[in-house]
């Protein structure tokens, strides 16, 4: 493990994504920006507490903002 107390990618059992397109890697991270929209907007329906609608708020606004900015 890494003195710093960060784990490096093969640490954590993941390889960059170092072969993929930057056409692919787009859509990888449109995906995500989705993901995390579409979910946050559950946490804004559904939860009763003011800071997981505070933090679902945020993660919209800027998931939105990073997919505008493609």
């Amino acid at each position: 493990m890494a003195s710093t107390g960060s784990l490096t990618p093969t640490e954590v059992g993941v390889s960059p994504l170092s072969a993929t397109s930057a056409t692919d890697y787009v859509k990888l991270a449109a995906d995500s920006d989705n993901y995390e929209i579409q979910s946050s907007r559950l946490a804004l329906t559904k939860s009763k507490r003011d800071d997981i609608k505070s933090f679902a708020q945020q993660m919209i606004t800027d998931h939105t903002g990073t997919t505008k900015a493609r």
